[in-house]
């Protein structure tokens, strides 16, 4: 769907103070100048191409078709502010763009039936530019035919180059091949960058590979070391569990010895018992035998007294009494019976003490023989406790051993720190240089791509496949602008190879104007056929420009198109005017210093300086147009 322009409104634009298009009919609209203030009072510097080419470039686009002039730079002099308005109907919406400048900051504003959709500036742009379906460049290819478009014949050939790759929009592959050259030579770069670190992490993985080797045969040999260190303390331990086996039957020995021997007391408590007795025995014979021998005395008394009893008194000779003698004697008698009696029953105990006596006796000696025994379990118990007393010294040593092959098992090579962390360095570089072989790889793929790219975006890529593809059109077109504006008497032919001397071809674009009546060569021709010709091949590049637009602007702006034509050249240019607006629909402008053509178009306008301040006056509708 194409765009219809309906109105152009500027304020204070370069020269121009106000002035207002009205665009909404499609007509031819012819358009000449008036400076009031040059000293020859002629059209140049009337602001022609202020308000017909630029004003609509700066007010959509934001910048100046005749260069890089600033922002500020388009506001009139003495005015604070310029303000731009151009309103176009797309797909049965009224759109509106307002762009401001003051000389400091700019608006821009974008209005879809009356509904302001602006966002901020970059975006607004971007939203106009997509409605429009162009964006400043094609805009200036498609829509404005100007002076600088009308010198594609006689440029060279880089300048024919360079303006046909502006049209065909591929004037920024020689920027993409730079930028590809950069990509290729940062990425080359980049190679030689990684190969270099890749390289040195190797060393670094080689240089630790090395040491770690030195480490796990020092840790090897330490633990070589450590093993047979085991190994012997194991057989001294194992030595002293051997001599020490017998342990539980010593203890077991200890444990009866020992419980023997406690009843040792108990037996000494009773031998001693024992002799008590035995000795009391032994006291009570003695006294019995004394009490034996007091009584034998006693015996032995009564019966010397007995046997030598008187019978007369010594002193006075008289006899004594018989019956006293016989009673006495019988005193006697029975006191010695008695006596007798008394030592036969103390013999008779001292029997029966003699008697328990010896079986004392007997028992003391048993269990004195008894306790010597108790000496030897003594003495035995003793041999088994200095037994003993051995057995827990190699017991200790058995555990103190136990405890140094427990510290041998548990020691550690001093340097095992630094072997992880050359293992994990090893590691962490290693896969550090799988990581650099990978981007490597990734890389040395890139490079092709990029070769294809700086190829593709040169001269002999993408340009020539394009500049190829569209040499039918351009000619198609070229003969049809020809046969109208010259009945085909200059052939005009696009090429893009030229025939060298030595009869090769070379890359080179041209454009060849043969004159079947004159020249054949563009320069042999006279000027007004040369800028028929100019405007054949800038009327071509124009609609080569509008086929890449999304959708085309129904305006075309020809400034000083005709400047070097006769009469009869003018007459054809205007029948193909004619044709365009009628074919194509378009708003035609033309723009030209002179009116002689007044005749030929439906509006006839005049831009006029005066006191510095250039305005638009429209002098009327002329009906000649057919």
């Amino acid at each position: 769907m194409s765009v219809r322009l309906l109105k152009i409104e500027v304020e204070n634009f370069f020269s121009l103070g106000s002035a207002s298009l009205d665009l909404s009919e499609k007509k031819l609209r012819l358009v000449v100048g008036r400076n009031l203030d040059g000293s020859f009072a002629d059209s140049n510097g009337s602001a022609k191409s202020a308000l017909f080419v630029e004003a609509p470039a700066f007010t959509l686009f934001g910048r100046c078709v005749r260069g890089s002039l600033l922002s500020k730079d388009v506001i009139r002099r003495g005015q604070d502010r310029f303000i731009g308005k151009v309103s176009f109907i797309k797909n049965d919406r009224t759109y509106e763009v307002v762009r401001t400048q003051t000389q400091k900051l700019g608006t821009l504003r974008f209005y879809c039936n009356g509904e302001d959709v602006s966002k901020d500036k970059r975006e607004t742009q971007a939203l106009i530019n997509d409605v429009l379906g162009l964006d400043f460049n094609m805009f200036c290819q498609s829509v404005i035919l100007g002076q600088d478009s009308l010198n594609f014949s006689s440029a060279s050939d880089t300048e024919k180059k360079a303006l046909l790759e502006r049209f065909l929009g591929i004037e920024e592959f020689g920027g993409y091949k730079e930028d590809m050259t950069k990509q290729k030579e940062a990425l080359e770069l980049k190679i030689q960058e990684t190969e270099t670190k890749k390289n040195s992490v190797s060393i670094s993985i080689g240089s630790a590979k090395e040491r770690l080797s030195d480490l796990l045969k020092q840790r090897e040999h330490f633990e070589v070391n450590k093993q047979n260190r085991i190994e012997e303390i194991g057989l001294e331990i194992l030595s002293l569990k051997n001599r020490i086996v017998a342990r539980e039957d010593l203890d077991s020995r200890k444990a009866i010895l020992s419980a023997k021997l406690e009843t040792r007391p108990r037996a000494e408590s009773s031998v001693s018992d024992l002799n008590v007795r035995l000795a009391e025995i032994r006291t009570t014979l003695s006294g019995k035998n004394s009490e034996v021998y007091k009584l034998n005395s006693r015996m032995n008394s009564l019966q010397i007294k007995i046997d030598n009893m008187e019978t007369a008194c010594p002193n006075c000779k008289r006899d004594y009494d018989p019956d006293s003698l016989k009673a006495s004697r019988e005193s006697y008698g029975t006191e010695h019976e008695t006596v007798g009696r008394e030592i036969a029953q103390i013999q008779g105990s001292m029997i029966q003490l003699e008697t328990d006596k010896e079986k004392l006796t007997q028992e003391v000696d048993q269990r004195t023989a008894g306790l010597s025994a108790f000496n030897e379990i003594q003495r035995e118990l003793d041999g088994v406790q200095a037994d003993l007393a051995k057995i827990l010294v190699h017991e200790d040593n058995v555990k103190m051993w136990e405890a140094q092959r427990s510290s041998v098992y548990g020691s550690e090579f001093l340097q095992e720190t630094d072997i992880s962390k050359l293992e994990n360095g090893i590691r962490t570089s290693q896969t550090e240089e799988a990581t650099l072989v990978l981007d490597l790889e990734k890389l040395a793929k890139e490079v092709p791509y990029i070769d294809f790219w700086i190829e593709g975006w040169g001269n002999k890529g993408l340009k020539s496949f394009i500049m190829d593809s569209v040499l039918g059109y351009l000619n198609d077109r070229a003969s049809i602008y020809s046969r109208i504006l010259m009945d085909e008497q200059i052939e005009i032919v696009f090429s893009t190879q030229k025939q060298l001397q030595s009869g090769a071809s070379a890359e080179s674009f041209t454009v060849s104007a043969i004159n079947r009546f004159g020249a054949d060569v563009y320069a042999g021709n006279s000027s007004g056929e040369r800028q028929r010709v100019d405007l054949c091949v800038a009327l071509t590049l124009q609609d080569l420009a509008r086929t890449r637009t999304t959708s085309g602007i129904d305006l075309l702006v020809m400034d000083e198109a005709c400047s070097n034509m006769d009469i009869s050249g003018s007459q054809r240019v205007m029948q193909l005017l004619r044709e365009l607006r009628k074919e194509e629909g378009r708003n035609v402008i033309f723009i030209t210093h002179s009116d002689y053509l007044k005749d030929q178009f439906e509006d006839f306008y005049i831009v006029q300086k005066q006191n510095g301040e250039s305005s638009l006056v429209n002098e009327g509708t002329v009906n000649a147009v057919k």
